[in-house]
């Protein structure tokens, strides 16, 4: 999958983890903030040292995966489907999260639909100003040596957060053209309002994932229904009553399992997260195996919101307009 947004071409393209695309668009000249901080430095300055080994590429390549894997750890990579209107053909491209959840490396801190940010800081897609790369990727985006040779990490580090609409084309389109990196595939996130969710998505995942190790999902909950039993409920109780975790139980044991729900009501949002760790053990259905005491529940209780106007951008995502 490609970076959205900066200066270059998509091209065809099948098993590479660059570009995951299915026809040619036209350049986005942008200037990121980093291309003018490198107009800034004196060329000079990027020097080749005098000693080659004192260089990443220099080190151990035992030394570099745990750099590597250290990287990778908290990197969430928002994936988007373009379709042309035209030839009906799509491509994807990603996004780095700004930043993952402290609760959950699964979770994004400041979903696109999150009024609880300043708008700088929450996740979304912004064609002509997308974010830099972040963590592991950033280091590979800077390398081919290093892409090359971390590239079955990648996938199997970082956690691709999609949303549901996209979810089902999105694993069909890698299998067909790129199953080595499908294979590589641990974790992934489903990310959107909770009425896309559906239960034949998540028994689809064991299915095209066959290395599946944690599953995400960060919802906008509908308002009526939960803050009605917001009054009336235990509130570490509220995650119940989600029907996301009803259909989990199809999911191995071994899975581990992060969900978020968050919602809206005049000008206050709140959320509730739920945390489930998988086990060592495989081949139980977590049916037979889900304890109270396994489940971790955190309450973020209403509260105000940061950006409040009624223009907010982070509204658009709560009124069925996202694009």
């Amino acid at each position: 999958m490609a970076p959205a947004g900066r200066k270059r071409k998509f091209a065809t393209s099948s098993g590479v983890a660059g570009r995951l695309d299915s026809e040619t668009v036209d350049t986005v000249d942008v200037e990121t903030p980093l291309a003018k901080l490198l107009k800034q430095q004196d060329v000079s300055t990027f020097r080749t040292p005098n000693n080659p080994q004192a260089t990443l590429e220099g080190l151990p390549a035992e030394l570099r995966l745990q750099i590597y894997d250290y990287l990778s750890e908290s990197t969430i990579l928002h994936v988007h489907r373009h379709v042309n209107r035209k030839t009906k053909r799509c491509r994807y491209t990603w996004t780095p999260c700004r930043e993952p959840n402290p609760s959950s490396p699964l979770l994004c801190a400041n979903p696109k639909w999150s009024g609880m940010c300043a708008e700088q800081d929450r996740c979304t897609y912004k064609v002509l100003a997308p974010p830099e790369p972040r963590g592991l990727w950033a280091l590979a985006a800077s390398n081919k040596f290093i892409r090359n040779e971390a590239q079955e990490l990648f996938m199997g580090r970082s956690v691709l957060s999609i949303h549901p609409n996209d979810l089902r084309p999105f694993l069909r389109y890698m299998k067909n053209n790129a199953p080595g990196q499908l294979s590589h595939l641990r974790r992934i996130t489903i990310a959107g309002p909770d009425y896309l969710f559906s239960q034949s998505d998540i028994e689809l995942l064991p299915e095209l994932i066959p290395n599946l190790e944690a599953v995400g999902y960060q919802c906008q909950l509908s308002s009526s229904r939960w803050w009605s039993a917001w009054a009336q409920y235990d509130k570490l109780n509220l995650w119940r009553g989600l029907p996301m975790v009803e259909w989990m139980r199809s999911l191995d044991s071994s899975t581990t399992i992060a969900l978020e729900a968050m919602s809206m009501w005049e000008d206050k949002q709140m959320t509730v997260r739920m945390l489930r760790q998988g086990e060592q053990e495989k081949g139980k259905k977590f049916g037979g195996c889900w304890k109270d005491a396994d489940v971790k529940v955190k309450i973020d209780e209403p509260d105000e919101l940061v950006a409040p106007k009624r223009d907010a951008r982070w509204r658009i995502f709560w009124r069925n307009m996202e694009t």
